[in-house]
């Protein structure tokens, strides 16, 4: 439904979100975040190949004519300035040109997305060139009277070459903008008298029509993409949505196609791993593949679950888990604030139900913060923690040098145990007992254990500062016994902390902090979150 002008007034942001939902463009903002769709690309790289041998033809035949005059004596044509032919001063580097990019896009190790980004740059370079031949001609009031070619290229290209509307919206621009800038050359260098004021309706108008004309068509070619990509298949779940995307893949929002169940679907497209070498690729693969199989060995109700993994014919990775309705804690804190003493302790001894059956299997996962730990509804249960990613997780007998080397510093230096930030191999399951406790320090009182502007500057604080006291950071009050058991998670030495996730979750249930009941969970989700929320049946 198109947004309702209030007082009469229509900015130009209503506007062009009304010209969006008409279109599928959507607004700026969405523009900015777009990639893409994969199937796409493939189609752009084939597409402009074979433009390029059309233009390589037709470059080669408008040059050969003139190149023969040059070579063996001739008359040059009298209304080109200086006696130098347009036609061998742009045609010729356009041939050239041409040949380069055509025996480089062909390649099968070039990526499609290059080559597309590539074409509308020729896009840019083919309107200068032929703005450069339709203006070199000496003015007369009534010359030129044809229409621009630069109009026809940015239609075509618009129609052929599928890119993303914001890359295209700029390449037209600059594409039209051509036109004006060869006659301002040709004006300037050439000595040539200007046009007359009333002709350059004539002379841009069309180009102008061309480019709102093109900037529709590229726009509805994207959106047919993007409805083809959401129709993906990746065994039997139809991938429906976008949810996010990092650096191990994509997730996206799938359903069944029997069963209609909801599910998320993480993926890593292939040209993720064409951009490197074959050995970098072959790593991402098998640290993919080393995440399904982790999280799906493990049966804990707090870790997510995952239902399928498998490639697509296209040679896409993907696993299918549970699809979850919530926030993770990280989003938690910043939204509401530091949680309760009773409502961390709940939280925290469903992380260690699900870290204790990690280590139990001799699983380390390494990357424990609040991103990666999700407060959910479960059927009618309310906080129910789900720890997810599980892509840095580690055997502890396992040191392959190719999988654990790249990851040595992997993590996040906000809660980072002081073993993983010096990446001594001697690491065991107990940094995730020491990020657990930065978790639960975020959790009281919103901030980290350790300040700091860089990366580094946090790591070299886990390794050799002491943690500050939890009432420094807060006015709530905390606990004697919960302070004293994070601190106990916080040491610089691991035989210092806990010994196990287990330990840490008896020692968290005789804490004398009341319980966080079901009661008040429920009442919180039903304030904070009524859409997730549900109602118990009568």
């Amino acid at each position: 439904m198109n947004p309702k002008c209030q007082n009469g007034d229509k900015s130009c942001r209503t506007i062009f979100r009304q010209l969006g939902e008409v279109t599928g463009a959507g607004t700026w903002r969405h523009w900015r975040d777009e990639r893409l769709p994969e199937g796409l690309l493939e189609t752009a790289k084939s597409r402009f190949n074979k433009l390029l041998l059309f233009f390589i033809l037709l470059w080669s035949l408008a040059a050969l004519p003139r190149l023969t005059v040059c070579i063996f004596g001739g008359s040059l044509p009298a209304a080109f300035p200086n006696k130098i032919t347009a036609h061998l001063y742009v045609f010729v580097p356009l041939a050239v040109v041409t040949v380069l990019l055509y025996l480089w896009s062909k390649r099968k190790e070039t990526a499609p997305k290059l080559v597309a980004d590539l074409a509308l740059g020729y896009m840019v370079v083919l309107a200068f060139g032929l703005s450069l031949w339709r203006h070199g001609f000496p003015w007369t009031q009534t010359f030129p009277r044809d229409w621009s070619m630069i109009g026809v290229v940015i239609l075509a290209f618009s129609a052929l070459i599928p890119n993303t509307r914001r890359k295209t919206f700029l390449a037209v621009l600059i594409t039209a903008l051509m036109d004006p800038l060869g006659l301002w050359i040709n004006v300037t260098v050439n000595d040539m008298p200007w046009p007359e004021p009333g002709s350059l309706g004539h002379l841009f108008g069309p180009t102008g029509v061309a480019v709102v004309f093109g900037l529709f068509i590229s726009s509805v070619v994207f959106s047919m993409g993007r409805e083809i990509q959401r129709a993906r298949q990746m065994g039997a779940y139809k991938l429906v949505e976008p949810l996010g995307r990092g650096g191990m893949g994509e997730v996206w929002r799938a359903e069944h196609q029997r069963l209609a169940r909801p599910s998320a679907v993480k993926l890593i497209p292939p040209e993720l791993l064409a951009h490197g070498s074959a050995e970098s690729a072959l790593t991402i693969q098998r640290r993919f593949e080393r995440e399904a199989r982790a999280t799906a060995m493990l049966e804990s109700e707090n870790t997510i679950q995952v239902y399928d993994f498998g490639v697509t014919d296209d040679g896409t990775l993907y696993y299918v888990m549970e699809l979850l309705d919530g926030l993770d804690l990280e989003e938690l804190v910043q939204k509401h604030g530091p949680l309760p003493a009773g409502r961390v302790v709940a939280l925290l001894r469903q992380v260690c139900e699900s870290l204790a059956e990690a280590h139990a299997d001799g699983l380390v996962h390494r990357d424990i913060k609040p991103a990666n730990i999700y407060l959910c509804r479960r059927g009618l249960r309310y906080d129910v923690v789900k720890v997810l990613d599980f892509g840095l997780v580690r055997q502890a007998e396992n040191r392959d040098v190719k999988l654990t080397a790249a990851d040595r510093i992997a993590g996040s230096p906000a809660f980072m145990a002081p073993e993983a930030a010096t990446g001594l191999p001697t690491a065991d399951h107990r940094l995730d007992i020491y990020s657990l406790g930065c978790v639960a320090y975020w959790l009281l009182t919103g901030k980290l254990v350790y300040e700091g502007d860089t990366p580094m500057q946090m790591l070299v604080a886990h390794a050799s500062q002491q943690a500050p006291a939890l009432s420094e950071h807060t006015e709530l009050d905390v606990p004697a016994g919960l302070e004293s058991l994070i601190h106990d998670c916080l040491q610089k030495n691991p035989d210092d902390r806990p010994a196990s996730a287990g330990e840490l979750g008896l020692r968290l249930g005789e804490l004398a902090i009341p319980a966080w009941k079901s009661q008040q969970a429920e009442h919180w989700w039903r304030l904070h979150h009524p859409k997730t929320a549900r109602h118990a049946p009568v």
